[in-house]
């Protein structure tokens, strides 16, 4: 038995460094990232961050975070490579279909995830859309869909396409709702 190609261990000390990172003052670019053929590729941009401003899209392969190829690159690994100081730049090799390679230079910067949006769709079905399973979106999907019930709602769809951030206890919580 194993994982599956979209997932690795990590080691003790790994672990540790991932949470100590997460709650200090490095800053991201704003990407949601998986493997695709042993690259990096972009599964989602949020909205407003510095990888969307800098034209980073989904769907984009990385083929170089600075000098280091991605090629066989462990999610870890490359997410090291992008934490850095704020307003630091970093260069992307970045591999689009129809589109000669390019460079894209990106700013590491903090930016805020989306919440939930939710509409409702014809024959009474809530739609709610979510960006992250980070702490707190439990909480925020329970408000959309109490006010979709509200509206009248008999049917809702959880979209969580492109949602790759987020805990496992959250997710856990938000599909318990």
């Amino acid at each position: 038995y194993g994982l599956d190609p979209y997932s690795s261990y990590l080691t003790a000390e790994q672990v540790r460094d991932f949470q100590a990172k997460k709650q200090n003052t490095l800053a991201g670019i704003g990407a949601e990232f998986s493997q695709v053929s042993g690259y990096l590729y972009v599964i989602s941009v949020i909205k407003g961050s510095p990888a969307e401003k800098s034209g980073l899209k989904s769907g984009d392969v990385i083929e170089y975070i600075e000098a280091k190829a991605t090629r066989d690159i462990s999610l870890y690994d490359a997410r090291q490579l992008l934490l850095g100081n704020a307003d630091s730049k970093i260069k992307l090799r970045v591999l689009r279909q129809a589109v000669k390679p390019q460079t894209i230079e990106v700013a590491r910067g903090t930016y805020k995830i989306p919440e939930a949006e939710s509409k409702v769709e014809e024959g009474k079905i809530g739609v709610i859309k979510v960006h992250s399973l980070e702490g707190g979106e439990a909480a925020d999907i329970r408000n959309q869909v109490q006010q979709l019930t509200k509206q009248g709602v008999q049917k809702i769809v959880l979209d969580l396409r492109g949602v790759s951030a987020g805990t496992m206890d959250e997710a856990v919580a938000v599909a318990n709702i």
